[in-house]
């Protein structure tokens, strides 16, 4: 069985902006060779952001994305028909990313991100994907592309957890009695 290859290169001295705009990560290059069962399901991306300013940080998360192995067995079910275009040398791969992929908060001079990955470009960016399709036997790279997205300190939980509506309702139900406690008539001695 021939090993799955898939990377992303290096950026060195990327800029970005913390107001959402997109920015490219790296670029992401997936060896497809055949594989036979048990075939591959996911893949986990180890990413590592190294940010510098007056306290410089490294901030590490893993991304997880399906990898949706063909079997190769003339039905493509991406790309089109087998033995054509994409699928010129067998049946095309997919890879996925939820859209966007987002990592856990971290906290960079004092205020809290967010690391989104929006997904795969061939254009710089232009347009992103959550998909790549990548053509058995080659190596398919693409550029992937991020955005750090402020967390809002003053935003909360807007759905209150089940326990929340207990408390209400204890809460409720012990005002209701004595509220009924104290309309209830008294009896003269």
């Amino acid at each position: 069985m021939q090993p799955i290859a898939c990377r992303v290169r290096d950026v060195k001295d990327a800029s970005f902006r913390t107001d959402g705009s997109s920015f490219r990560l790296g670029t992401f290059a997936h060896l497809n060779n055949p594989i036979f069962a048990p075939s591959l399901r996911s893949i986990e991306l180890r990413f590592s952001l190294g940010l510098s300013g007056t306290t410089p940080m490294t901030f590490n998360q893993v991304f997880s994305f399906a990898h949706q192995e063909t079997p190769n067995d003339g039905s493509c079910p991406f790309g089109g028909a087998n033995n054509v275009g994409m699928n010129i040398n067998g049946c095309a791969d997919r890879m996925t990313f939820g859209s966007p992929a987002t990592s856990s908060p971290f906290t960079f001079m004092g205020e809290s991100f967010f690391l989104n990955i929006i997904g795969f470009s061939a254009d710089g960016g232009a347009s992103t994907t959550p998909d790549l399709l990548t053509r058995e036997s080659f190596t398919t790279s693409a550029d992937l592309f991020g955005n750090l997205v402020r967390v809002d300190p003053f935003i909360t939980n807007t759905v209150p957890e089940p326990s929340t509506y207990v408390l209400m309702a204890i809460g409720l139900a012990a005002v209701g009695v004595a509220a009924r406690r104290h309309r209830a008539p008294r009896p003269v001695a």
